[in-house]
């Protein structure tokens, strides 16, 4: 959807100018299209001008979604650190009669984990209110997959996790179980393959090695292989605002080792994970939103599935690059926190 007429000459004055004189423009009373916005939706950077709604009216009724298809990590939490008012707001939306369900990429924990983290914070969530990217990558391979059994996979303890409950066999070349994280070329020339691996599957691995690499590819070069990546998320920002490499970074390695296969991609921004969740959970298009931190796999899959969608500017995305994102890939509102959707839903409308 484009962005409303709030995108016009006015605002892109205000965009070119400095602090400055933007706060002079808004003293001469050219704040009128962002002026009804709940105070921390004010722009104070460039990036809240953005802030507004693409429906003809102008007017945004945050009633008009039930369901809310909420990314964790910069939405929810940084780490195991909750963000301030986040979890707060998760109880409260869920009183005002909004159906929420956790969607991530993290494919490090299985859905289990994830509801004794939720436990740990404080809120109590079910299992299948939680989506994570091991679990969808799962559910692909037992129902899109039916002649794999067995599966080689370089990845997290989650990932393995949900891969066994869905009753598939696992092969890991893990460190922790007496394997070297080298390989000679003469051990590669005589390694030995289980010719009953169809499919190589690929996550976040903070152990990842160059024989885990090299392994992943050899089963690859034969062609009659499956390659499924849970995600193609190269960085998550860590306190001090490091961007650190995560499963898209070990995905991409894998590729190029395997002569630039490109894998089936699982999670965010995929439409697998709408349809999974629209067959789970009879989704309504018109009346879900999804809500993130990441314009790259959050909002870019509401786009995909035609949802609305939320960003939320205390996680991955900088100002910056919100601003040098094309019309057509903007989310409908930007908003600072969870805490500030639960304002909107108090209010009944941005306008």
């Amino acid at each position: 959807s484009s962005l409303p007429a709030c995108h016009g000459r006015t605002f892109i004055l205000l965009l070119e100018a400095s602090a400055a004189t933007m706060h002079l423009a808004i003293l001469l009373g050219l704040s009128w299209t962002v002026q009804r916005l709940p105070p921390r939706l004010v722009p104070a950077r460039v990036s809240s001008s953005f802030r507004c709604t693409p429906t003809s009216s102008g007017v945004l009724s945050v009633d008009r979604w039930d369901t809310f298809l909420l990314d964790c990590d910069g939405v929810l939490w940084h780490g195991n650190h909750a963000i301030p008012g986040a979890l707060e707001a998760v109880n409260e939306l869920r009183d005002r009669g909004k159906r929420l369900l956790f969607v991530t990429n993290n494919s490090g924990r299985s859905r289990f984990a994830y509801v004794n983290k939720f436990a740990d914070l404080g809120v109590t969530v079910h299992e299948s209110e939680i989506c994570t990217s091991a679990f969808a990558t799962a559910r692909y391979i037992r129902t899109s997959l039916p002649d794999v059994e067995t599966v080689y996979v370089i990845g997290e303890q989650g990932l393995v996790d949900e891969l066994l409950a869905a009753g598939l066999r696992v092969l890991t070349d893990d460190v922790l179980d007496g394997a070297s994280p080298r390989l000679t070329s003469d051990e590669y020339a005589l390694l030995e393959l289980e010719p009953s691996v169809r499919a190589v599957v690929v996550g976040q691995d903070p152990g990842f090695t160059f024989r885990k690499m090299a392994t992943a590819s050899l089963y690859l070069q034969g062609g009659d292989v499956h390659f499924v990546a849970t995600n193609m998320d190269l960085f998550d920002v860590v306190p001090g605002g490091r961007r650190m490499p995560v499963g898209g970074a070990v995905v991409r390695a894998v590729a190029e080792a395997s002569g630039g296969l490109k894998p089936t991609v699982i999670g965010k921004p995929s439409v697998e994970l709408v349809t999974l969740l629209t067959h789970e959970h009879g989704l309504d298009p018109k009346r879900t939103c999804v809500v993130g931190d990441r314009l790259d796999t959050d909002i870019l899959m509401g786009k995909n599935a035609g949802l609305d969608t939320v960003l939320c500017m205390g996680g991955c995305t900088t100002p910056e690059e919100l601003e040098s994102t094309p019309p057509s890939l903007r989310p409908t509102l930007v908003i600072d926190d969870l805490a500030q959707l639960l304002e909107l839903v108090e209010n009944g409308s941005v306008k």
